[in-house]
């Protein structure tokens, strides 16, 4: 995609609720490397809660091998919490929020 950003960080396995970044910059992908059986993905602007402004949402239940292209400004930092059962990787960068 012309103009997205690439990312210049990436976290593996992610499958519990914590900080993905603690500063500002961007999301960039979520990529799903198992599929869960409930709850929903949410990314939150924060970076210590799962509080603040939602950045995205998806179904916990979502396809081993699904990508989000997301390219996302976040202001204060990224917060992840997955779907039950889910493990996702994400991607994330520097880059201007």
């Amino acid at each position: 995609m012309p103009g997205m950003y690439q990312g210049d960080h990436i976290v593996t396995g992610v499958n519990a609720a914590g900080v993905i970044r603690a500063s500002p910059g961007r999301l960039v992908r979520i990529i799903v490397t198992t599929a869960g059986s409930a709850a929903t993905l949410t990314v939150n602007d924060n970076a210590t809660a799962a509080s603040g402004a939602v950045l995205f949402a998806a179904p916990g239940t979502a396809a081993q091998g699904t990508i989000y292209l997301l390219d996302e400004p976040c202001l204060n930092g990224i917060y992840l919490t997955p779907g039950t059962g889910q493990v996702v990787n994400v991607i994330h960068s520097d880059g201007p929020s």
